[in-house]
């Protein structure tokens, strides 16, 4: 047990501490600030184990993997975000964040990091080894008519989702009216149905790895990608080509050998998002005001390359989140002490029960109270999972935030997703990464909320193509009926 996970640990980690401290270091050698370089060899150093297990395991979607490859990204993009737009970058209600606050930030980030590791090779240290199998066809065949009812399902979703367009603007309507207009949220309920329906579907025309389903997946993925772009959404690449990529590599029985086909979607995903995120902008300010000239936003914000960069690192950058978070609690605004995180054990209360049950997400209020936007502004501003644990615990929620993620990483990893066995444990482990790794710019609370909502639309779906036949099922002797629950 304990050299299979010092294999894992420290697999080639000369290359890694190579690479990343030079360009870490090059960048603060850029800034000139030696506490921030300090701040950054640190952020650099806590970064290794987890490449080391990109290196030894060849899997993107590994929860450690993925959590390392998000901090990567998202130290420097901080650090290059600041040096674009030095003013708005750090600008809060209460002055501007200094440097040394930077600093603070980048180091707490960088040992709630180093918590999240130890979480995670402790709880693998203390499981029981058993050995890997990934070859068991009897756990990995779905029958034909059911990945035909989850397509035929999609497409419903599809045609019911392109229906709520022809009188609203999509998710920045829904954006700005959810919780206020019962349409808004019954359209935000059906297009969590059709996302939901499309990650079904997509990774059981890959799940058997039978190649005459693959032409039907790419053609669900153009679709979603072109539903994203017709709704606004900036992340239409990245929520329709993510679950592309992961279907593909689980559709591998051998794992070692899909890391570069999936390493060469996300990479796509990621280029393209950028590419259209002013435009995506453009649309949903000529969507909102029928008036404005086409491309006013692009001729009064300047270059389109810089409109780009400022979007995308702004997006991506969790620093400057966490050090105005850091700069404003608690002198100025008190320890939350968990009033922030409770509303999650009740989120499946519906309003019409608990008319005043408390908001989930607190991005508005961090918007509002921290960054100074106008109070009529009722879009949310990335507070991070971090930043959250900071404001109600300060530095000791970071510790145990990361530690608490490292643990559940490991574990829904070992349960759901190592041996690739089952089908609907593959789709509670991408619903679990996408919403705790992928989303990890909300607090605990929505994104709670939302991993039980898409869980729930998953079962509902799930049990709509398979109970109701529930007599087919009985008939195909090598597919157990215990693998489709």
């Amino acid at each position: 047990m304990r050299i299979r996970i010092v294999k894992g640990f420290c697999l080639y980690p000369a290359l890694a501490i190579f690479i990343l401290i030079g360009l870490f270091l090059a960048l603060a050698i850029h800034i000139a600030s030696i506490e921030l370089s300090l701040g950054l060899l640190v952020a650099a150093i806590v970064s290794v184990p987890g490449l080391g297990r990109l290196i030894y395991k060849r899997d993107i979607f590994d929860p450690l993997v993925l959590m390392t490859l998000l901090f990567v990204i998202a130290v420097p993009s901080s650090i290059l975000y600041i040096l674009n737009d030095p003013d708005s970058s750090l600008a809060t209600v209460f002055g501007t964040v200094p440097l040394t606050v930077l600093n603070k930030a980048v180091l707490l980030s960088s040992l709630s990091m180093a918590c999240l590791v130890t979480g995670f090779y402790f709880a693998a240290y203390l499981s029981p080894r058993r050995k890997e199998n990934r070859c068991d066809d009897r756990t990995r065949i779905i029958p034909d008519f059911i990945v035909n009812r989850l397509i035929k399902l999609y497409w419903i979703t599809v045609v019911i989702r392109l229906a709520t367009l022809s009188s609203f603007y999509g998710t920045f309507f829904v954006q700005n009216t959810i919780g206020l207009d019962p349409l808004a949220n019954l359209k935000a309920i059906s297009h969590s149905f059709n996302y939901i329906a499309y990650l079904l579907a997509i990774l059981a025309t890959f799940f058997n790895g039978d190649r005459r389903y693959f032409k039907r997946g790419l053609q669900m993925s153009i679709m979603q990608l072109v539903i994203g772009l017709l709704i606004g959404s900036k992340a239409a690449g990245l929520l329709s080509l993510i679950p592309l990529a992961f279907a593909y590599n689980v559709s591998r029985k051998n794992m070692r050998n899909s890391i570069w086909p999936v390493a060469a979607i996300l990479i796509f995903a990621f280029l393209f998002t950028s590419t259209i995120f002013p435009i995506i902008s453009t649309y949903r300010s000529i969507a909102t005001n029928p008036d404005l000239e086409t491309f006013l936003f692009i001729n009064r914000a300047g270059p389109l390359t810089d409109i780009t960069l400022s979007a995308v690192l702004g997006r991506i950058s969790w620093l400057p989140s966490i050090a105005k978070v850091i700069m404003a609690v608690p002198q100025f605004i008190p320890f939350a002490y968990g009033e922030t995180i409770w509303p999650a054990f009740v989120w499946f209360v519906p309003r019409v029960i608990w008319s005043n049950k408390p908001v989930l997400s607190i991005g508005t209020w961090y918007a509002h109270e921290i960054l100074g936007w106008d109070p009529s502004n009722r879009s949310e501003a990335a507070i991070t999972l971090w930043g959250e644990a900071y404001i109600n615990f300060g530095v000791l929620g970071m510790i145990f935030a990361g530690l608490s993620l490292g643990l559940l990483f490991w574990n829904v990893y070992a349960f759901l997703y190592k041996d690739l066995k089952g089908f609907f444990k593959i789709i509670i482990y991408f619903l679990f990464i996408s919403t705790f790794i992928l989303s990890f710019e909300r607090n605990i609370a929505s994104l709670i909320a939302s991993f039980g909502q898409s869980l729930l639309i998953s079962f509902i779906i799930w049990r709509l193509v398979s109970i109701k036949f529930k007599n087919k099922f009985e008939k195909i002797g090598y597919f157990e009926k215990s693998q489709l629950d």
